[in-house]
């Protein structure tokens, strides 16, 4: 995933009209100072992403456990030539944390040639923690050596702590690396799913998760005793075991998995157990009591989750037609909104042809303005003379943002129906996509140049790079990413003025994005353009002030009760970032734009579309902190973006391990987190000791 700011694969940007005199200004050394201030200059290296070898030899000859580790972690934060020198010989420190910081570091670094030196200090490390570290970051590695390694700690190891972490390597090579493991490996991650019961859940766990992954390879059918999975579920009373159990089976599917699936969920009044069992009945069409088991959990006297589940899962189990539209139909007029908007979506998506009439409903006489939204962003997939010109309005004289984007995205629905002679004459396209970009909007400009490619109206791109300048700032990064790989798709000349611009951004993505756009239309190579990470020209706190908010409690009062976060000590810029945004009122009044069952609640954008947030960036603070159940994250359109929107597991993600920056915990109020809906909002923030 990429989490989570934006739709698509973004990286990271900033101001693309940059001063050299500024540009040098912000890469110049911190001077050093003898005076116990190491923790500062090192968090403002991290922060701007400096690579001082002479700074970060002083941290790491100060002989304070403390500051090394801290030290050493910056320097994988960092990354870049030299940071394997300073790191590998930690790997060897006394102090159990700093070697286990430097693994830690070289894994999320990923230097070339650090996969040798971690297999290499196997052979003589003993400390099982340290050995642990070196296994997990080998997962960092999709090479030969890595892979034979992990492979070999797995087979032939005989402590649980490194077949854990192996465990947690193999599915980090499968999601990151696309690294399936061998048979060997699977026949080895079975033998931990089959242990006794309980006697290592956290094991058994991430077997199944990589057993889970590996389904994801289509070449790969593996050899499961089914039944002696069915049993494992069944007999387990760890939560998250019968769980990813349960998506494995849904896999392999038969009508014995069907039946365990409705006599787990019957059996647990566990919300995760519900979600998941209901999620698998979808793809037991036919199997007897299925439809009717699935149906009852779409009552409101249910969860938010555990409902638009159900309703997922019954819109694949009925097979009859008008009975699958008529049960939509119903559904849609459900009280709750969230609801609603899902059953008009499936509507729409199975009943193309039965959805014109609904639609018309909606769109004329619905009292909800975000089912009216919903209604427009799918109508121009049905598109009538009435429809598509109110579209056409819309777009071009929006009452809101909102309401920009459900029109641009219905018009970009519209250009996937109908051939392009159909569309209607004179259609003010010019005028809305010209209008689209001049808001500023992220959700907007992409739609709005998707609308310009589509159409082939490239006699806009003078327009669109007249345009690019004005897309300055952190907020702006993808609006310049999207121009900039515009040109490189349409392999547009003209634009290379501007990929010239663009090669010079703050900010590293726009500059891979500019690279890849000049090679596909010159052929030249420009590679050695792209920088090791982006620049940050905002000063950076003192580490007495960053770790200050570490301290911090943020209790959020929401509609559907009260949830408080405790800070971590592991990410404190962002911590810092979070606190401060807190304390401005921020996020008062802001929704959770994005929920998905046994995965994440999302929140803290203030366009409520997922691509909004404040005009600043905070530097990613990859972690140790594994993603567990009610561990708080920032999402992230990329490495290096984060800002205000912040996601609240609701499983334990294991897989963002080391990808996504965790930086507070939920410490009261899991429960409510776990029944957020989509809208629902935050009412107010208190920030306290």
């Amino acid at each position: 995933m990429k989490l989570m700011t934006r739709k698509f694969l973004l990286g990271v940007a900033g101001a693309c009209a940059l001063s050299t005199p500024l540009a040098v200004q912000a890469e110049q050394t911190p001077a050093l100072n003898p005076e116990p201030l190491l923790a500062d200059q090192v968090l403002d290296a991290e922060n701007r992403r400096i690579f001082d070898v002479e700074l970060f030899e002083m941290a790491l000859q100060s002989g304070d456990a403390d500051v090394m580790a801290q030290t050493a972690r910056a320097i994988g934060r960092i990354g870049g030539k030299g940071a394997l020198a300073l790191l590998e010989p930690l790997l060897s420190h006394p102090e159990e944390e700093v070697a286990r910081r430097a693994a830690f570091s070289i894994g999320i670094g990923a230097p070339a040639g650090a996969d040798e030196v971690l297999i290499a200090h196997l052979e003589n490390e003993t400390r099982r923690p340290v050995q642990a570290a070196v296994v997990q970051a080998l997962g960092h590695f999709p090479t030969e050596a890595a892979l034979a390694e992990l492979e070999n700690q797995l087979v032939n190891g005989s402590v649980a702590a490194v077949h854990l972490a192996a465990l947690r390597a193999w599915e980090n090579q499968i999601v990151w690396n696309g690294q399936f493991p061998p048979q060997a490996v699977l026949d080895a991650t079975m033998t931990w799913i089959d242990t006794e019961m309980d006697s290592a859940p956290e094991a058994q766990i991430a077997a199944v998760r990589v057993l889970l992954r590996s389904l994801r390879n289509p070449e790969f059918t593996p050899l499961v005793d089914r039944e002696r999975l069915i049993a494992v579920g069944g007999a387990t009373e760890t939560v998250w075991l019968r769980v990813y159990l349960m998506s494995v089976l849904a896999n392999l599917e038969g009508e014995q998995a069907c039946a365990e699936y409705m006599q787990w969920s019957a059996n647990s009044e566990l919300t995760e157990i519900r979600n998941e069992a209901l999620s698998a009945l979808a793809k037991c069409q036919g199997f007897n009591g299925a439809l009717e088991y699935v149906q009852h959990y779409t009552g409101d006297i249910y969860p938010g989750t555990v409902r638009l589940t159900a309703l997922q899962s019954a819109s694949e189990l009925i097979v009859d037609e008008t009975d699958s539209f008529t049960f939509l139909n119903s559904m849609w007029e459900d009280g709750s909104l969230w609801i609603a908007e899902e059953a008009v979506k499936l509507t729409q998506a199975k009943h193309p042809e039965m959805t014109a009439p609904l639609l018309d409903e909606i769109l004329n006489d619905s009292t909800s303005h975000r089912l009216f939204l919903t209604a427009l962003r799918i109508s121009g997939a049905q598109p009538s003379e009435d429809r598509v010109q109110r579209l056409l309005d819309i777009a071009v004289a929006p009452e809101s943002a909102e309401l920009r984007r459900a029109a641009l995205a219905g018009l970009n629905g519209l250009l996937e129906a109908v051939e392009l002679p159909d569309l209607p004459e004179n259609a003010p396209f010019r005028d809305i996509i010209l209008g689209a970009l001049d808001t500023l909007d992220s959700e907007s400009v992409s739609l709005s140049l998707a609308l310009l490619e589509k159409l082939n109206l490239t006699d806009l791109m003078p327009d669109v790079l007249e345009r690019y300048s004005s897309f300055t700032g952190p907020r702006q990064m993808g609006n310049r990413w999207e121009v900039v790989s515009l040109i490189g798709r349409l392999q547009y000349a003209d634009g290379l003025p501007v990929l010239e611009m663009a090669l010079q951004d703050m900010q590293k993505s726009v500059v891979v994005a500019a690279a890849e756009a000049w090679q596909a239309i010159t052929g030249e190579d420009r590679s050695e353009d792209i920088p090791d990470n982006s620049v940050v020209l905002d000063a950076s706190p003192s580490f007495v002030e960053a770790e200050a908010a570490t301290q911090k409690v943020v209790t959020l009062t929401t509609s559907q009760g009260v949830i408080e976060l405790t800070m971590l000590p592991d990410a404190p810029l962002t911590a810092l970032n979070f606190v401060t945004l807190a304390e401005a009122g921020f996020y008062d009044g802001l929704s959770f734009h994005r929920v998905i069952s046994n995965f994440v609640a999302q929140g803290g954008d203030p366009s409520g579309s997922g691509y909004g947030g404040p005009d600043r960036f905070v530097r990613e603070e990859l972690s140790q902190v594994s993603h567990g159940k009610g561990i708080v994250g920032m999402a992230t359109a990329g490495k290096d973006t984060g800002s205000s929107q912040f996601y609240i597991n609701l499983a334990p993600n294991l897989h963002l391990d080391q990808h996504y920056t965790a930086f507070a915990e939920v410490t009261a109020g899991l429960n409510v987190a776990e029944i957020l809906e989509i809208h629902d909002t935050i009412e107010s923030v208190e920030v306290s000791e």
